[in-house]
């Protein structure tokens, strides 16, 4: 019976060189699977030829060694699929290897023994995805979440977090808090509701839908390439809906797609299931596009056309046409002149900045903000730094030091641009929700949270949490229920995380 399992295991361990590696092996595991494999096949040739006891010493070298390099793979936390399934296929053998009858006649009992050898295999990678996270899933929410919190409220919590905080994102009933060592954490008025973590692996991205239900992370290993593990998160729960390896995380959430443009091609999965929904390999006659960014509904893509340029809006639900900015300009022209259209949505995609060059008609600038929903554009050709990377709408900040130069905090709904002056001490940094514009303002002594709405109104919240005498690094966010602000000193210390809730 066991030489029928030896021979699974060999089975096992051949399959594993055709089985895809997305990502780079972390250092110390660049032996090429093709010499354990070796080791094996060794193993089974002395078994065969009755040096039982080389045979069992050749198999059980080689099963140390896969031991040894699925520990590190699984460390690095992005473990591939080969490395587990050739684990197995070396355990079968060693197992095996002390035993190899004179004759060969197919028997049930071996036959059956072949079974548990080929179902440990199949479930192997996933059994070493699983080793390699660490999370913490809590049950569904009864109730909804509250709005987006566009100014800090009167009612204050506190959460000390495990190390220093990277990144503040709004997502499901609160935010969520990325710390060093690749943690994200879903905090809920102070409590951390859910946990997710994969082992040795760094938060390379974080990304949000336009309805805050759903968390987009790409994961990337020891190896820092640019392949990188997508993994969809309920952003409510923490539970993981999928994952999928890509080659860079080009991909953005709406509220009932997720979106990916790769060599030209859209698609769409749905952010559920991640079953393909619609897949174009051709926009508006054009057959290369590249994806911009996906607001609530609707995917902003600018084709590849050799007589036209714009943007084009796609519905996230089929793949239609919502509405496009294409304009035809005359053939002939030199490459310098050729109109040409660089887009970069905000975090949520609900607005695009667009910026423009080469021959334009009358009245079209440089540089504009597009509704993602509508594709109203607003021109918006101002001198200065513009900054997508802030919240929901879009801001330039002035590259002088002159606090004389405003920040415009531009709404491409309403096509409203305000101008805020900018009279912090120490601008530290900026987040928008979308009708304000929230600046932590930190003079050495006293910390606060400046306001300044669309409408006009400034208010300042003071947080005495987070003032140090060293001087802070501190980041803000509006998320559902209260405006969260945290930092970390410059002398190291690690400070908590405060929500200024409603």
């Amino acid at each position: 019976m066991l030489r029928y399992v030896m021979l699974a295991g060999a089975g096992c361990a051949l399959v594993s060189l055709f089985l895809p590696v997305a990502h780079p092996r972390p250092e110390g595991l660049d032996i090429p699977l093709a010499v354990w494999v070796a080791g094996l096949a060794a193993a089974v040739a002395l078994a065969r030829a009755g040096f039982r006891a080389a045979a069992v010493l050749c198999g059980g070298a080689v099963l140390v060694g896969v031991g040894i390099a699925l520990v590190v793979d699984v460390g690095h936390g992005l473990p591939a699929p080969d490395v587990p399934v050739l684990a197995v296929g070396a355990l079968a053998v060693a197992v095996g290897a002390g035993w190899w009858g004179t004759t060969w006649r197919p028997t049930a009992l071996g036959a059956l023994a072949v079974v548990p050898v080929v179902g440990l295999a199949l479930v192997a990678p996933a059994l070493a995805d699983h080793a390699a996270v660490r999370s913490h899933v809590r049950e569904a929410w009864a109730e909804p979440a509250a709005p987006v919190a566009e100014t800090p409220g009167d009612r204050r919590w506190t959460w000390q977090p495990p190390g220093r905080v990277l990144r503040l994102v709004p997502a499901g009933h609160g935010v969520a808090v990325v710390t060093t060592w690749g943690v994200i954490t879903g905090v809920v008025d102070g409590r951390a509701e859910w946990t997710y973590a994969r082992s040795g692996a760094d938060v390379a991205d974080v990304r949000t839908s336009a309805d805050l239900r759903t968390l987009v992370v790409a994961f990337r290993g020891a190896a820092n390439d640019e392949n990188t593990l997508v993994v969809v998160l309920d952003a409510d729960t923490g539970a993981v809906r999928f994952q999928r390896p890509v080659r860079s995380p080009r991909l953005w959430a709406g509220t009932r797609s997720l979106i990916e443009a790769e060599a030209g091609t859209v698609t769409a999965y749905d952010v559920v299931s991640g079953d393909v929904r619609w897949r174009r390999d051709s926009v508006e006659g054009c057959r290369t596009a590249d994806l911009a960014g996906v607001g609530r509904t609707v995917a902003v893509v600018r084709p590849g056309c050799t007589d036209r340029d714009g943007l084009v809006g796609l519905s996230e639900d089929t793949g239609d046409v919502v509405w496009s900015t294409l304009t035809p300009f005359a053939p002939g022209l030199d490459l310098p002149r050729r109109p040409s259209t660089r887009a970069k949505a905000t975090p949520t995609g609900g607005a695009v900045l667009v910026e423009r060059s080469g021959d334009r008609p009358p009245g079209v600038g440089d540089t504009a903000v597009l509704d993602t929903l509508t594709g109203k554009v607003t021109e918006a050709s101002y001198p200065g730094m513009y900054r997508l990377d802030v919240g929901a709408l879009p801001i330039v900040v002035p590259r002088s030091e002159n606090l004389r130069d405003p920040i415009r905090l531009i709404d491409p709904v309403s096509g409203v641009v305000r101008d805020v002056q900018d009279d912090c001490k120490i601008f530290n940094t900026a987040a928008t929700g979308t009708r304000t514009l929230l600046r932590v303002c930190h003079d050495g002594e006293r910390l606060e949270v400046r306001t300044d709405g669309v409408d006009g109104t400034t208010t300042g919240t003071r947080v005495p949490e987070l003032e140090r005498e060293h001087g802070v690094v501190a980041q803000v966010a509006a998320t559902p229920g209260a405006v969260v602000v945290t930092g970390f000193g410059t002398d190291g210390v690690v400070l908590p995380v405060v929500g200024l809730a409603r």
